[in-house]
């Protein structure tokens, strides 16, 4: 912000300024004594500032905090600047709504933006918010500036700021509380009494100067006070009411009473305005008003029609109203006669016309914002004025003004600042304003001030009167009868009796009262954090408003009032009952005399039980994930810095030298892909340790180096090294081996080998002097006997160039070690070729080629094993290859079984997690316990969770490649290794490490090895996560089992096939939070076991899909068929269709004597018994079940005859989450119920259609992938484009078009919501691409 000249001049102290000054240094005083505003005063505000130096604050942070009044337009940037540019050492900083400080929750921002602070400007309410959440201490603070000092009164943030934090302390810890300094002009809203009122609030005393009082007044200048008495009778009849005022006075009466009295609210504030602006101002003004109010209105309302999508009941009500009064009448620029106008408005017109000169410089002030308007188009307009003046408005800088209601068609924001600057370059010479620019506003000094309306108060007075501060400056004020020109003379009267009062050095600051909610808090000793009683209502409502978010809900406290037989009132407020029965209904402490204290009151104690109840955090804030987990273990890295994995060779290397045992422990399987149709698989088993001696460690090295050099002799040419970690060997003794090395080494020329029975039967790789390392592979079962080399007709094909065979080969690619069907070559030698066979059996060749894959994979075992015995406390793992797929994130050695793994993990992980957090915390409701549930299970939880336990060091992210694969080799691991870069590895991947591990433990051992694995990879989760069920812990924190007054419990019971052994279970599964209980007993609301009985619901299902006969391990598919039934639309269908019937004999009521009776068979739903005190919700679901039958029934059938999910009919039948909620609700119950027993909630989801329905889909083959993503797959990397749109035909106005690599292929039109549009047209455009990819 650049400054003007006049703020960078340098500061000049006067002698009354460094009174001020040396008077502040000594007590707290509220700076006043200028009778013409407080402008002069900003010199001694800066000095003081400048008494702040840096010597004076060694003992505790000096941190000065000028306070401004939030109600008022200052801009804090320019007071920073000021103070800045003046004070270089002070380092000031704003603190705004401009800053977000309302989004500041946590304490380590507020550190973080106060450090090295000196100096911070901010409002009222942002250091009141700072101070109760204990983001700042009182104590941290030496000096609070309360600029506006005559605010800080009553229930203001300013004085609930001393009130709270100040006064409290006052007695036992005074020599560390903050200096007060108040700046005022006008310190007395009406008498002697309101100013000592101000003094006991700030503990401060009001003075002014004293010995240099006369310099004081001779540096200001103060106006000329001129009352202009105006007749309300002058003589002059005025205009008759216009007609348009009596037109929408009627239209309001008559809606009234024909609609809903909320509709009509807006149209009669509007009509109350324009009768305001009647009698004020004539009417021409009303007129002039209400028809640029009407115009404005319906330009902005028909502007806006299609780009808002959220319907006001009222504006649409209000703009039907106003369309049909027709074309309104042409009202005239100025008005026609002066009858057209008040005698008042007709008054300052004259008064006007006499001020006119070249150097007016003025303001008039006004009450209604309407008027300021009007009167601008007036006084350009009318002929006395048009010429003479150049106008402008100011109603404030507040941003919530706009053109969005009906008579609000001021300037935004910037046109205010617009004119403001244009008023200080004397592009304009007159604002007509608010009380808006009384106070608080840097304007420059005028010449005249005329007050349209007479000043209520003292203070408006006095502010009002000090914006003319040139001299021969002229004050002027409207009286419009002798009465009022008596109380502005006792005014005048009344503040020259204040300034003697405060320049009176020997009064004492009197002691604030002792008010009864003053004692009444709640206190957080560790934070500081202090909420009064006065203060709790608004922040419990905060804490209900961020109750989780449902329709038909609404979370807002209720209070009931109680009184005593002497008049007192006691307060009790109903907290929604998606909370603990025990933190629904609470109850005052004490009796009031008002029902303001007693609402108080009964808010505070609701706060300090949910505080008890660990719903509040220490910063009286609703907890945050944040507030529970150690923000150090949240972070929100992408990525990590983790070292290079565990080199197991290396430890093998240091095991010749050492008795070390095995490093297989377990027996561990793996496949050898060979080609599309042959896969070998490698068995592993931990053997006896053998001793040997140099000797026949030399001979086994040699007989390594043998196998191996038949494939891979390039490689070991070119190192010269035998000294192998791993050697491979034939399983026979010493001497046996050793005649193997004899025989088997070195090449025979062709004909010498085919000479030999025992290469003909088993011949080696056949080799050509110039490409000896691209041998052949001889077919030995087509060779042409008798074998000689003139006569040699053989089938060869190359020794494939693979060496990678963890992974599937593609199909169609090269089948090695299958002749009969390899792609082959028939070759005709001749003598003079000079082939040569090796020695070599071609079995050990084909050895050698697979050897460094088996390498790779006994590499992996051992990282597998070393970590069950380091990370997984030993932890019994069968199949040990799992864990070797699950630490094997990015690696494309089959990534279908390491997705499958990380899927089973994800699943089990969430529902242990969800399990705890209900058991453990049962006062949490269902919004904190999904956060906390998802901090836990998310990527970033996940990853800190890796990195606690060092699962970096058993990560494997580099891929195997068999073409740069080297034998391990002892003398390599000698030397210290260098220093290796760290690896830069995503949370991601991590966490799915940590998913695939858990899964491993699952599929290895079940839940129970699952739930340890996963308690020692995750420190928030625990192994006796279930115990508060077996031990009774959960059972004791519900309410007491409830004598049930529902007689359909025992048809629930029946219908879901599951007797319950706890019934408040089942009742508290059909609750809906809307349902607020008064009086005994309670239950909570379904949210919470929804929370559980989702988690359940996913864990059958994929148990379910895992144990069927054709299972599948393709993840899409997994995923596909889970969400096809626990999605919510699905459910909603389920509960729909979910019921049974049941006689009911019901009497003749025509016959009340008979004993007669007739038998009906009623239907019985999961829905019809849900508790709710939501009559929209009742109605909906009754409606929503009566239309959507024949859809039920439709959706049924394309259930058993499709062999596509039917999507489009699901989204056709529209939804309500709380069907779906009660489904996951009762699962949850029967979970607790039953004692975590999962097969009383699988036979549920069986009797309820679930699983039948998933084994349908498996047996069937039925495509259960939406139809928008079944369209990415089969069109990946391709634009796809959905243009929605409506025509104009009742009830199915949506259509929907897809185009696909710009080219439109379908057009869907009639449907009766946007969803259905676009699922129907994705579903028509996957089945014409699959059709297109069948026909290709």
């Amino acid at each position: 912000m650049v400054l003007n000249d006049r703020e960078k001049r340098p500061i000049r102290e006067r002698a009354y300024q460094v009174e001020m000054l040396r008077a502040s240094l000594q007590q707290n005083i509220i700076v006043s004594g200028n009778p013409d505003g407080h402008r002069d005063w900003e010199n001694p505000h800066v000095g003081l500032l400048y008494g702040l130096t840096p010597s004076q604050s060694t003992d505790r942070c000096s941190r000065a905090v000028l306070r401004i009044r939030e109600a008022l337009n200052i801009n804090p940037d320019k007071q920073v600047d000021v103070l800045r540019s003046h004070l270089p050492y002070s380092r000031p900083r704003s603190f705004t709504g401009k800053d977000q400080v309302d989004h500041w929750g946590e304490k380590s921002v507020w550190d973080a933006a106060l450090f090295g602070v000196r100096v911070a400007v901010s409002t009222h309410q942002v250091l009141l918010d700072a101070l109760t959440h204990g983001f700042t201490r009182i104590d941290q603070l030496s000096l609070l500036v309360f600029d506006e000092a005559h605010h800080c009164t009553g229930n203001s943030p300013a004085n609930r700021i001393m009130k709270n934090f100040y006064h409290p302390y006052k007695q036992t810890i005074p020599n560390i509380l903050p200096r007060i300094l108040g700046l005022s002009a006008s310190p007395a809203h009406s008498d002697v009494s309101s100013l000592e009122k101000l003094e006991s609030d700030l503990d401060s005393r009001c003075m002014g100067p004293n010995r240099y009082y006369q310099q004081l007044l001779d540096s200001t200048n103060r106006p000329e006070v001129c009352i202009y008495r105006f007749l309300d009778d002058d003589g002059l009849r005025s205009s008759a009411e216009p007609r348009l005022l009596s037109w929408l006075r009627g239209i309001a009466d008559h809606a009234e009473k024909y609609h809903h009295q909320s509709k009509t609210a807006h149209l009669r504030q509007f009509v109350q305005t324009s009768e305001a602006l009647y009698h004020e101002l004539g009417s021409w003004a009303a007129t002039e008003y209400m028809s640029t109010s009407i115009r404005h209105f319906k330009e902005h309302q028909r502007s806006h029609a299609e780009t808002e999508w959220c319907t006001n009941p009222v504006k649409d009500f209000t703009m039907q109203t106003l369309c049909e009064l027709g074309p309104l009448e042409q009202n005239p620029k100025s008005p026609t006669t002066p009858a057209d106008l008040s005698p008042k408005c007709r008054g300052l017109l004259e008064t006007l016309s006499r001020l006119v000169n070249r150097d007016f410089q003025g303001l008039i002030f006004v009450v209604r914002r309407a008027a300021v308007m009007i009167l601008k188009l007036l006084i350009e307009n009318h002929p006395d004025t048009k010429d003479n003046f150049r106008c402008g408005t100011f109603v404030g800088m507040s941003k919530m003004q706009g053109l969005t209601d009906l008579g609000k068609w001021h300037d935004n924001v910037c046109g205010q600042e617009e004119t403001l600057t244009k008023f200080r370059m004397k592009d304009l010479d007159l604002i007509i304003t608010t009380n808006a620019l009384e106070e608080g506003i840097d304007i420059p000094a005028c010449n005249t001030i005329i007050s349209f309306d007479r000043p209520l108060s003292l203070r408006s007075f006095v502010q009002r009167r000090g914006r003319a501060r040139q001299k021969q400056s002229t004050f002027i004020i409207f009286a419009s009868n002798k009465q009022e020109e008596e109380e502005l003379r006792k005014l005048i009267e009344l503040e020259d009796r204040l300034v003697q009062t405060y320049r009176d050095g020997t009064r004492a600051v009197p002691d604030p009262p002792c008010e009864a909610d003053s004692y009444l808090s709640l206190e957080v000793k560790d934070t500081g954090a202090r909420l009064g009683m006065l203060d709790a209502v608004s922040h419990l409502n905060t804490f209900c408003a961020k109750l989780l978010r449902q329709p038909y809900v609404i979370n807002r406290p209720l209070y009931h009032y109680q009184e005593s037989p002497d008049g007192r009132v006691r307060a009790t407020v109903l907290l929604p009952s998606a909370l603990h029965p025990s933190l629904q209904e609470i109850e005052g402490l004490c009796w009031w005399s008002s029902r303001k204290h007693a609402k108080a009151d009964a808010a505070l104690q609701a706060y300090k039980a949910l505080r008890a109840a660990g719903l509040v955090n220490d910063h009286l804030l609703p907890t945050k994930p944040s507030d529970l987990i150690d923000p150090a273990l949240l972070s929100c890295k992408a990525f990590h810095l983790l070292p290079e994995p565990f080199n197991p060779w290396a430890e093998a290397a240091a095991q010749w030298n050492t008795s070390g045992g095995e490093p297989i422990h377990k027996q561990t399987r793996f496949p050898l892909f060979l080609h599309d149709e042959t896969t070998i698989i490698v068995r592993l088993w931990p053997g006896s340790l053998v001793a040997t001696d140099h000797q026949n460690t030399l001979l086994y090295r040699r007989v390594t180096y043998l196998i191996l050099q038949s494939v891979h002799g390039y490689l070991l040419q070119t190192q010269d090294r035998r000294d192998f970690v791993a050697l491979f060997v034939p399983d026979a003794a010493p001497a046996a081996m050793q005649l193997f090395l004899e025989t088997c080494s070195g090449r025979l020329p062709l004909d010498e080998a085919l000479k030999s029975e025992k290469h003909t039967r088993a011949p080696g790789l056949l080799r050509s002097p110039t490409w000896p390392s691209y041998p052949w592979i001889i077919n030995s079962w087509h060779l042409e006997l008798p074998c000689s080399l003139q006569r040699l007709r053989a089938h060869i094909y190359p020794l494939p160039r693979r060496r990678n065979f963890l992974s599937p080969c593609p199909p169609g690619g090269l089948k090695p070690g299958n002749p009969a069907t390899d792609h082959k070559v028939r070759k005709t030698f001749s003598e003079d070729q000079e082939l040569t066979m090796d020695r070599l059996p071609l079995p050990w060749a084909l050895a050698a080629l697979y050897i460094p894959s088996i390498t790779h994979e006994i590499g992996i075992c051992m990282i597998a094993e070393r970590l069950r015995e380091q990370v997984l406390s030993g932890m019994a793992f069968r199949r040990m290859g799992l864990l070797s797929l699950a630490i094997r994130p990015t690696c494309s050695e089959r990534p279908d079984r390491f997705r499958s793994l990380a899927f089973v993990g994800a699943t089990f992980l969430k529902f242990i997690t969800s399990e705890q957090l209900f058991l453990h915390h049962p006062t949490w409701h269902q919004g904190l316990l999904s956060k906390l549930k998802e901090t836990v299970v998310s990527d970033q939880g996940l990853a800190q969770a890796a990195r606690m336990c060092r699962l970096g060091e058993f990560l494997i992210t580099r891929r195997f490649s068999g073409r740069k694969w080297k034998p391990a080799w002892i003398s390599s691991f000698l030397s210290p290794p260098g220093s290796m870069e760290p690896r830069k590895i995503s949370a991601r991947t991590l966490a799915e490490m940590v998913r695939a591990i858990v899964g491993a433990a699952y599929m290895d051992g079940g839940s129970k090895q699952a739930a340890t694995c996963a308690a020692t990879l995750v420190p928030a989760i625990k192994t006796w996560y279930a115990a508060a069920l077996s031990d009774g812990s959960f059972k004791q924190t519900q309410p007491s089992p409830m004598i049930s007054c529902f007689s359909t419990l025992g048809e629930m019971e029946q219908l879901l096939g599951y007797t319950f052994t706890d019934r408040s279970l089942l009742v508290e599964a059909l609750t809906h939070p809307s349902h607020y209980a008064s009086g005994m007993p309670r239950t909570a609301a379904y949210g919470r076991l929804s929370f559980l009985g989702d988690a359940v619901l996913e864990l059958v299902v994929t148990q379910t899909l895992l144990h069927a006969p054709n299972r599948t391990l393709d993840v899409d598919r997994l995923q596909s068929l889970r969400t096809a039934v626990t999605n919510n639309l699905f459910l909603m269908f389920l509960c729909l269709m979910f019921h049974m019937e049941v006689e009911t004999h019901v009497g003749d009521a025509t016959q009340p004597t008979l004993s007669r009776t007739e038998e009906t068979l009623d239907e019985v739903y999961l829905w019809t018994c849900l508790r709710s005190h939501s009559i929209e919700l009742t109605t909906a679901l009754a409606k929503f079940r009566s239309t959507s039958r024949r859809n039920c029934w439709r959706t049924q059938l394309a259930f058993l005859r499709k062999t596509q999910y039917p999507w489009a009919e699901l989204t056709a039948m529209g939804g309500h989450a709380v069907l779906g909620d009660i489904v996951k609700s009762v699962l949850g119950a029967v979970f607790l119920d039953s004692q975590a027993n999962l097969r009383d909630c699988r036979h549920l989801a069986d009797r309820m259609g679930i699983l039948p329905r998933v084994k349908q889909f498996l047996r069937d083959g039925v495509v259960t992938d939406h139809p928008k993503i079944l369209l990415q797959k089969l069109h990946p990397g391709t634009k796809i484009f959905y243009q929605g749109y409506t025509i104009p035909v009742p009830d199915k106005p949506f259509c929907c078009a897809v185009w696909v690599d710009d080219e439109k292929l379908v057009d869907i039109q009639g449907c009766p919501n946007r969803n259905v549009a676009m699922v129907s047209a994705s579903q028509v455009v996957a089945q014409l691409l699959q059709e297109r990819l069948e026909t290709r």
